[in-house]
């Protein structure tokens, strides 16, 4: 039977002091009378996730039934042995879901006293667990994956069930002269200590300042509830902040005005009674707010045009006098770098792409909104953007006021949405009209087009993405969009022009319209974007990052006409000259299905190889060489030669490769005495062709029963060379 009892010590046990019961309420000044741990890091259950099984109960103290229980050393829990379950009886270890971890204890005047057990109750056995008779120490969550059940995870509560949870007394604090060194006891617990009169609380890595929630400044030239910024003076001197620069960006929040050594106060962290609010704005609890760029020291709920700071949220509606309590969280600065306004994802989204801007926006005003072409419903207070089957929204231009001024060629667009799915994403670097727009994927590199070329007489559409080439010209490029009277591309190779009246061949898709004129497009700097709703879906912030590092440049580009020249020329033969020219008639799918037919299909089970020989084919040999290989081993079966008047007749056809088929033809009398040009285990059949051939049992041809095989017209003799000499298979008399 397994050990289930922790090594351990209990104060007082029945017995052994006079109404010990009695004398142990005593903890009940501690625990109130509670089942308790009396810290959080006792009696622990820690898992090891390597094992599927197995866990260890820490040392630690608890309090149950009034009765201080202390494990003093590590105990290990399997959960696949049967004597930790309470009904051991029963199956165990056979149920997924929640396991509990338990202490057993009951005080009981007996002798011997009662000890402490750590037994395991099954997730169909829930309705067992009563505090009574137990102590929750875990939740064990087990799953049955690949044929097994194994732990996943360990939890201090119930997920299913939060009643069921660890539990520690309630009186969590405590007066010290001097702050006492850290210890995992004191997680939780809250001190004022006198000598400095401060107050700190125990988090899960040591003891916490309170100080810094709360701080004395001089907070003469504020307001009680402006939000203000620290003067780099030395003198602890704030002022109000407002959202114009870096340097005046809120730090804290006014909750006193007096000097350093007075009555000012300044809140760093935390809930804030009675803030000031932007005048004008309409803010409900739950929005979230930002340091305002137009009145200093005011909160708002709009995103301001140049400067951004989160600063908390709001707890409550704003009151008529302008006023709202918050939960102040001043947040770092979100630069508008160059153009609009940054959240911090789309900064870290920037700073580690190959582009040098970004525009992004949360919804939380309407600076980049198209209020007149949108039919989408733009709710600032909520920062979103709603929108069903149908709706489309437009961006104003998002290029910033500094920009060079260079033609926009590459663009990428990050999005927070839901139902992502239910969105068409678009973009153009011209945004004047509706039929400019170019279609793009989120989180990837767009390249923009730079040729505008009109045709005529359009067979299909063409796909975008796919290459097109001139039959005249030769000149080739990709499709960004394909409108009906002319075509968006890219990339563009060759001379750079078409020829007017040359048909224009879609490479994938088979398209083919005529070409009539072209227009360059490098000058486009009004960069908008475009998101069309087939169904219900939101749109909660998104970001465009545009204009490429110029050290960057070459490398990318190269990049993308390499891959792109080098599919032109796999789609007709392999090669590394990488001009984008065809080298080969022969289509690639051609070329595809031959292969097919050679070595077989993994797709297909109806596609053979039209050879037999797979054992010859080894990893240690190229397809060529095990095909030589098989060449040069096996006969073919079908090349054979007619022989007339030979004696030694040679069994090497006039293409190098081994006979299987000599057929005779001998108008004379012919006797022979050896076929030469044999390889190893060659299998040779001579078909008599005539009635005047006689294949001699000699030094060379070894025959059954060691007799001349006189031949006649249809009779077939079978033979296998040995390396040596030809030995007889079979031979078959076949003229009647």
């Amino acid at each position: 039977m397994s050990n289930i009892y922790p090594l351990q010590q209990r104060t007082i046990d029945s017995y052994e002091s006079y109404n010990s019961n009695v004398v142990n309420r005593i903890t009940r000044m501690v625990t109130l009378g509670e089942n308790v741990m009396l810290a959080p890091n006792f009696i622990d259950v820690l898992w090891d996730s390597t094992s599927i099984s197995e866990l260890t109960v820490t040392p630690g103290k608890c309090v149950k039934d009034d009765v201080i229980i202390e494990l003093t050393d590590y105990f290990s829990v399997d959960m696949t042995v049967s004597d930790f379950y309470i009904t051991p009886e029963e199956p165990y270890w056979n149920e997924v879901g929640y396991y509990y971890i338990v202490l057993e204890y009951i005080y009981l005047k007996s002798r011997p006293a009662p000890r402490a057990s750590i037994r395991i109750i099954k997730p169909s056995q829930h309705g067992l667990f009563t505090e009574a008779r137990y102590l929750f120490l875990k939740a064990v969550r087990v799953v049955f994956e690949g044929g097994i059940f194994k732990i996943v995870s360990v939890h201090d509560w119930n997920p299913n069930d939060i009643s069921v949870m660890r539990k520690y007394p309630l009186n969590y604090a405590g007066i010290f002269d001097v702050l006492p060194e850290w210890d995992d006891k004191y997680i939780g617990v809250v001190v004022y200590i006198t000598s400095t009169e401060n107050f700190y609380w125990g988090t899960a890595s040591g003891w916490q300042d309170f100080s810094h929630i709360k701080a004395a400044a001089d907070t003469s030239e504020c307001a009680v509830g402006e939000l203000a910024y620290l003067v780099s003076d030395g003198n602890m001197k704030v002022l109000p902040a407002i959202a114009t620069s870096h340097s005046t960006m809120a730090s804290c929040c006014v909750l006193s005005v007096g000097s350093v050594g007075g009555l000012g106060l300044v809140r760093l962290y935390g809930y804030v009674e009675n803030v000031l609010a932007e005048s004008g704005t309409e803010i409900k609890c739950g929005h979230v707010l930002y340091l305002s760029d137009q009145e200093a020291g005011r909160v708002t709920n709009l995103l301001p045009l140049s400067h951004v700071q989160s600063v908390g949220w709001a707890l409550t509606d704003i009151d008529e006098e302008g006023k709202l309590n918050i939960w102040f969280a001043p947040g770092s600065i979100g630069s508008c770098c160059d153009d609009g306004a940054h959240s911090d994802i789309y900064q870290d989204l920037l700073s580690g792409s190959i582009f040098t801007h970004i525009t992004s926006d949360s919804f939380r005003n309407y600076v980049f909104y198209d209020e007149l072409r949108s039919t989408t419903s733009h709710d600032v207070f909520d920062g979103k953007l709603n929108g069903s089957n149908g709706d489309v929204f437009y961006s104003d231009n998002l290029i910033a006021d500094d920009f060079d001024g260079t033609c926009v060629t590459h663009c990428q667009i990050s999005a927070n949405c839901e139902n992502e799915e239910n969105l068409v994403w678009s973009v153009s670097n011209n945004g004047s009209t509706d039929d400019d727009w170019e279609s793009l994927n989120l989180n990837e590199i767009h390249i923009f087009s730079s040729h505008n070329i009109e045709i005529t007489g359009k067979t299909d559409d063409f796909i975008i993405g796919e290459r097109i080439v001139g039959d005249v010209s030769g000149n080739a490029g990709y499709v960004n969009m394909d409108y009906t009277t002319y075509l968006l591309i890219r990339d563009v190779e060759g001379t750079g022009s078409f020829s007017p009246g040359e048909t224009i061949i879609g490479q994938e898709s088979g398209a083919s319209a005529t070409f009539s004129s072209q227009t360059l497009r490098d000058d486009f700097v009004d960069l908008r974007v475009r998101c069309d709703f087939l169904d219900t879906a939101s749109i909660y912030d998104y970001g465009i990052l545009y204009e490429i590092d110029g050290s960057l440049q070459e490398f990318i580009d190269n990049r993308l006409i390499n891959i792109e020249t080098l599919y032109a020329d796999l789609y007709s033969i392999p090669s590394i000259d990488n001009d984008g020219l065809a080298n080969l008639p022969v289509p690639i799918q051609t070329c595809k299905s031959n292969l097919q037919l050679f070595v077989g299909s993994p797709n297909d089970s109806a596609i053979q190889p039209n050879y037999d020989s797979l054992r010859h084919i080894t990893q240690s040999q190229s397809l060529k060489q095990s095909i030589e290989k098989i060449d040069s081993i096996l006969p073919i079966s079908n090349v054979s030669r007619t022989t007339t008047g030979e004696s030694t007749p040679s069994v090497i056809s006039v293409d190098g490769k081994q006979l299987g088929i000599l057929l005779t033809n001998n108008s004379g009398s012919t006797t022979i005495t050896n076929f030469l040009g044999g390889v190893d285990f060659q299998i040779l059949i001579i078909i008599f062709g005539d009635g005047n051939t006689t294949v001699q049992s000699g030094a060379n041809i070894k025959l059954n029963g060691l007799s001349n095989m006189i031949g006649a017209t249809n009779d077939t003799l079978t033979l296998i060379y040995t390396g040596s000499l030809w030995v007889e298979l079979s031979r078959s008399v076949n003229n009647s």
